[in-house]
């Protein structure tokens, strides 16, 4: 906040020089900077990313004056980590901290508990999470099963599988004892069970009109629906289908019948990937994959 203040009144008071000429400085140290930003957004985001390293401008920082400049300077000094970035980092103790408190403050004795998380073709430390949730689990949940959440992609082999989990092939039980390990199989209708059906009129208002006469029957894996306690572990990433991926797109499509699978996609399709990867709002197609989560008993 100090650091957008100063930029900020640095920019707006405009350059000393100009000022000495008697140009007219009404509008500040505009040179470099947009006319739709402003002074106060150039400010605000060259000290933002500049705070936490992402490599992107709205305005040339070798155009601000000296105090205004001195800003982003300071923040690329300290290594862009004030407020995260490519040189901060969570130790694996505090990441195993953070998901035992979480897991901790859980109803989970007793319970049956599902953990879905995501296949290879998402990348996050993983078998960290998953041994920190085991510490956690052990001794207080009745039955723990992992999904893999495959959606229709292949399924992981056991090399495969082990190297993504963190344990030795063939070996699962030396590290997540009592646990059974599964892939989604969306191939096989014993896969799944039912929860209901969304209808074309309800369709029609989730995604704005694109689908107005047809309705999907809302399947998913039984082991999910089965368990008194379904925890999604993984990662959120930008996403040409959804906006964002994470939450319950890790049970629709990731772990979900085809036939939501296929519309959600086509859905997406329809918006086009440039319109929907990185929307931080709640897009048709999340608002689609919400309605079914909402059916998980």
């Amino acid at each position: 906040v100090a650091g957008v203040l100063a930029c900020g009144w640095a920019e707006a008071a405009g350059n000393p020089v100009h000022q000495q000429l008697g140009v007219a400085v009404s509008d500040g140290n505009m040179e470099g900077k947009e006319v739709r930003f402003g002074i106060f957004n150039s400010s605000l985001f060259a000290t933002i990313t500049t705070a936490a390293s992402c490599g992107a401008v709205n305005s040339m920082h070798d155009s601000f004056t000296a105090i205004g400049g001195l800003v982003p300077t300071f923040m690329m000094e300290l290594g862009e980590v004030v407020i995260g970035g490519v040189g901060e980092q969570l130790s694996a103790d505090a990441v195993s901290r953070f998901v035992s408190a979480a897991l901790a403050e859980a109803d989970l004795d007793g319970q049956r508990v599902c953990l879905v998380v995501p296949d290879g073709t998402r990348t996050c430390p993983l078998p960290l999470l998953l041994q920190a949730a085991y510490g956690v689990l052990a001794g207080r949940a009745k039955q723990v099963t992992v999904v893999i959440a495959l959606g229709t992609h292949q399924g992981m082999s056991e090399d495969h599988l082990a190297r993504h989990l963190g344990y030795a092939p063939g070996a699962s039980e030396d590290t997540y004892s009592g646990w059974t390990i599964l892939n989604h199989e969306s191939l096989r209708p014993e896969t799944f069970t039912s929860l209901g059906v969304i209808g074309a009129d309800r369709l029609s208002e989730l995604t704005g009109g694109l689908m107005t006469d047809t309705t999907v029957e809302v399947r998913i894996n039984r082991h999910v629906a089965e368990a008194d306690v379904a925890i999604v572990i993984g990662p959120v990433f930008p996403h040409e289908v959804v906006g964002f991926s994470g939450g319950n797109k890790y049970f629709f499509p990731g772990v979900s019948g085809p036939e939501l699978i296929n519309l959600s996609h086509w859905v997406g399709a329809l918006i086009t990937s440039a319109e929907m990867i990185g929307n931080r709002g709640v897009t048709p197609v999340r608002a689609l994959v919400n309605e079914a989560a909402s059916l998980i008993p």
